[in-house]
């Protein structure tokens, strides 16, 4: 996925006159600096007072609480069949996991799979 950053004095809710800008909108002014960043997201156990939840978001946080991290990305599988797979692969883990905890946790849409 392709993303861009700015610096904070580029940032404007103001328009430049003449021009509209959209309720809630922002105005970026001068250079953008693009990066390709991987969409994907991980999904683990964390052990919250004596359970294991399960968690989703950024791999490097989920790998720094969860000894097991599945790699998921965007687009593939229906949600509902997602879970299910990730709750096999956490299981020949020997964690267990209800398909219900991990539908709340997963983002919305479809999603793959990646390790």
């Amino acid at each position: 996925m392709d993303v861009y950053w700015a610096e904070p004095d580029q940032v404007s809710k103001h328009a430049p006159s003449g021009e509209y800008l959209p309720k809630g909108s922002y105005m970026i002014r001068g250079e953008r600096n693009y990066k390709t960043v991987p969409l994907e997201a991980g999904v683990g156990l964390v052990e919250v007072n004596d359970d294991k939840i399960p968690m989703c978001g950024p791999p490097s946080a989920v790998k720094t609480h969860s000894e097991k991290v599945i790699l998921v990305k965007p687009r593939g599988e229906k949600k509902s069949d997602l879970a299910h797979k990730i709750k096999t692969q956490l299981e020949e883990a020997g964690l267990e996991v209800k398909v219900d905890d991990l539908m709340r946790v997963l983002p919305p849409g479809e999603g793959t799979i990646v390790s």
